[in-house]
């Protein structure tokens, strides 16, 4: 079978406030080894500044997509999409700010704490022909109103762009199950956690634990109906007695099926 390994990680930014164990420098082999025992085709990463997206390039295989909030280059954090050119070839791709003027970079909205983004990649397997979209964020952890119209605004771009071939969003959302934002991305979409058909493991109250001293999932990675979701995973593995980040990873194995019908808001 042609499945597809998919992650989502908030790394974490580096700076100097994380302290050993959990710097950076500290860190980066860690998620290193973690990647090169897991080989997923595509992952996703949420806080990662452009030296962070630089090391977790180094020395693999792998490419990405994406450019930092600050200014869709190098600038601020970066919401990658880092994939496996050796099956998947990227046909487009894109950023956009979540604010009232899209196209433009470094724009807080709707009370936001900082400028927040969307990267989106429409990809091809190189194995299969499929093609798909995949799209990455960081909703805002501040205001509700910013992480509401930020999810809308995404949904909106994921229908006016290639919405006739299987789509998915993952991310940071910075908001747990409960929440309208949740419901509204799994009424379009489905939560992967919810369809997954042989397996859900790992701790499924968790996938942000500020270093093991809380436990909220926000972290999500969600499907069209184009998309069979065979096991879904929240990875709390340590590495060399550490963490990878004050996330955990979100780890799914898909299968694309035939193209579905267009994406069609409610």
């Amino acid at each position: 079978m042609n499945n597809t390994k998919v992650i989502t990680f908030n790394v974490r930014c580096a700076g100097p406030w994380d302290l050993s164990p959990n710097s950076w420098a500290e860190r980066l082999p860690r998620i290193r080894q973690f990647l090169n025992a897991e080989r997923p085709v595509l992952f996703g990463v949420q806080e990662a500044s452009h030296v962070q997206m630089v090391g977790l390039l180094d020395g693999t295989a792998y490419r990405f997509v994406g450019g930092g909030r600050d200014d869709f280059h190098q600038m601020g954090e970066y919401s990658g999409i880092f994939y496996d050119p050796r099956r998947l070839e990227v046909l487009d791709w894109g950023n956009f700010s979540l604010s009232d003027n899209p196209a433009v970079a470094g724009v807080c909205s709707w009370g936001a704490a900082y400028p927040r983004m969307a990267t989106w990649g429409f990809f091809r397997e190189l194995r299969t022909g499929q093609r798909f979209s995949c799209y990455n964020t960081h909703l805002d952890h501040i205001s509700a109103e910013a992480q509401i119209n930020g999810l809308k605004l995404i949904l909106q771009q994921m229908q006016s762009r290639y919405p006739e071939f299987p789509q998915m969003l993952m991310g940071d959302f910075n908001v747990t199950p409960d929440n309208e934002v949740w419901t509204l991305a799994n009424t379009v979409l489905e939560d992967a956690r919810g369809v997954a058909l042989q397996e859900v493991s790992g701790p499924q109250d968790a996938t942000f634990h500020n270093w093991g001293q809380c436990a909220k999932v926000i972290d999500y990675i969600f499907v069209s109906r184009g998309i069979t979701v065979l096991n879904y995973r929240v990875d709390d593995r340590m590495v060399d007695g550490g963490y990878l980040s004050d996330h955990y990873p979100v780890i799914v194995e898909l299968m694309f099926g035939a193209t579905r019908r267009p994406l069609v808001l409610a």
